[in-house]
């Protein structure tokens, strides 16, 4: 079915509970170890959950400098 003229297509994009946990932790502790200590995951496993969901979104959540991560500003 064709899309009317001046109307965008929505976009479904699945997002798990556990990604969106771990993205809650990271923001709140700006340390990926402590979300996963926060979170009783491995530091692999959250930063895999994280990756997914960037990917998934197609944007960078956090910026990471010096061992240090934080949420972007855009």
């Amino acid at each position: 079915m064709p899309i009317p003229k001046g109307r965008k297509e929505s976009i479904l994009i699945t997002v798990t509970l556990r990604q969106l946990q771990v993205f809650l932790a990271i923001a709140k502790t700006e340390n990926v170890g402590t979300a996963a200590a926060d979170l009783f995951m491995s530091k692999s496993a959250v930063s895999q959950a994280l990756a997914e969901l960037e990917a998934k979104l197609e944007v960078q959540l956090f910026d990471r400098n010096r061992g240090r991560i934080y949420l972007t500003v855009e």
